[in-house]
């Protein structure tokens, strides 16, 4: 099980495991481009970036 953390958008900025550990983190540009994203070991991310 896995917990999304959301920004006052509504857009994804964590992914907390069920010990409650960050297993994906994102910082966003101003635009909503990913600036820079973290995954721990175990998680698999599958992103779609449409431009």
């Amino acid at each position: 099980m896995v917990y999304y953390q959301l920004d006052h958008l509504c857009t994804p900025i964590a992914v907390h495991n069920a010990k409650g550990e960050a297993v994906w983190t994102a910082e966003y540009e101003a635009w909503g481009r990913i600036r820079d994203e973290t995954v721990s070991d175990g998680l698999k991310v599958h992103v779609l970036s449409v431009s």
